[in-house]
């Protein structure tokens, strides 16, 4: 171990109240010795502390910024939240900035010069290509991180499409993959949702976990699953803007639910309740067409057999493990037709092959690759990745 504090700063612009992937990478890190201490930099709202200490090492602080709906005062306030995330980290002396988002590159870049640190840029999607940009906006974004990805010593992307794209569009040379996959571990089987909403045993259920909104697919899901009343059920898990909608929905149906997003630590004992996972992302970007999703590996390591719809990534992994059934068409007939393949197949036809894949798709594999990247770039980096029990998950 290095007798002076060598420190990772990872600096993501969000509230920091979801993010298992920044907690899995900075666990990491620390277990291997790559760092002795972490600091984590998001964004404050009412009712967050402004600080918090995860463990005994690994801190996050929560600046605030300006909040308002007119864009150009948003713009603004977003640059002097930047300029407070410089102020805030100047005297830090990281020696590994993580930059989560396009949108902090800049100031990350400016932090690795200040500190002569090491940065590693690791966006969670394809930021330029997710709708929200459009027009002068985007091609300023595109030619603002083309410029700046030659300042990172590497760039870490979440799918292989992701980076098949930063390859051929931006000219990224120095680049790795790690699919947001959740640790081994074992999850007993339970009837949890079965007792919790009366469904008989016999039905199987399907669990949709994660954001409910756009771009989700839920409308297609709920259409599609009211028809399938009486042989099979469907409980949403998760929050977000179609929640109200959801909560209607299920209102009116006998074989629809709703259960409120539970902590990151106890989603698998939640998917060991269902028969079946539902991973379902409409294309409205080119950074949805390309995601691999955290809920497919959930599910996997959870050994429950997926449905999900025919988004390049997911259809790839699912065909290329078989561990469930790709939907023809991002339709209710398409989901229905898949999902009566499924329940035809059975959950233990699935089984071999999702207890191959579970040992492919885990943070333990992902981690392999995460601490090669750490091993290339940092000077004082240990040579073998430790494997004791000791630090943080």
């Amino acid at each position: 171990m290095a007798l002076f504090r060598m420190r990772a700063l990872h600096v993501y612009p969000t509230t920091l109240e979801h993010e298992s992937r920044i907690l899995k990478v900075s666990g990491s890190q620390l277990r291997s010795g790559f760092v002795t201490d972490v600091l984590i930099v998001g964004t404050w709202r009412d009712g967050l502390s402004e600080s918090e200490q995860l463990d005994e090492h690994r801190s996050l602080i929560r600046l605030r910024a300006v909040q308002a709906r007119q864009p150009l005062v948003r713009l603004l306030g977003f640059v002097l939240w930047n300029l407070r995330v410089f102020v805030c980290c100047r005297r830090l002396r990281p020696i590994l900035i993580n930059c989560h988002s396009l949108s902090v590159l800049p100031v990350c870049v400016a932090l690795r010069w200040w500190h002569r640190a090491r940065l590693v840029y690791e966006p969670h999607e394809l930021e330029t290509e997710t709708g929200r940009l459009n027009g002068i906006l985007k091609w300023a974004a595109v030619a603002l991180e083309r410029r700046l990805l030659r300042e990172a010593d590497r760039t870490i992307l979440v799918s292989r499409s992701i980076e098949t794209w930063y390859r051929d569009r931006l000219g990224a040379a120095r680049t790795s993959v790690v699919l947001n996959c959740p640790r081994t571990q074992e999850v007993t089987r339970s009837d949890y949702f079965h007792k919790l909403f009366n469904v008989p045993l016999h039905i199987p259920i399907f669990l949709y976990q994660g954001i409910l909104g756009r771009g989700r697919g839920i409308e297609i899901l709920l259409e599609a699953f009211k028809e399938l009343e009486g042989s099979a059920a469907l409980v949403l898990m998760g929050y977000g803007p179609s929640q109200p909608a959801v909560q209607g929905a299920v209102a009116q149906s006998g074989s629809m639910f709703f259960h409120p997003a539970v902590e990151p630590t106890q989603i698998l004992a939640h998917t060991a309740a269902a028969n079946f996972g539902v991973s379902f992302i409409e294309p409205v970007s080119l950074s949805y067409e390309y995601c691999a999703p955290n809920k497919l590996f959930e599910y996997i390591m959870a050994r429950k057999p997926v449905l999900v719809s025919p988004t390049t990534d997911q259809r790839q992994i699912v065909n290329h493990y078989g561990v469930g059934q790709v939907c023809d068409s991002l339709t209710p007939e398409g989901v229905r037709a898949a999902a009566r393949r499924l329940m035809a197949d059975g959950v233990d036809h699935y089984a071999t092959n999702l207890e191959r894949a579970r040992k492919d798709l885990c943070w333990e594999q992902q981690e392999k690759v995460l601490l090669d990247v750490y091993r290339r770039i940092l000077p004082h980096a240990p040579q073998e990745s430790g494997t004791g029990e000791a630090g943080p998950s």
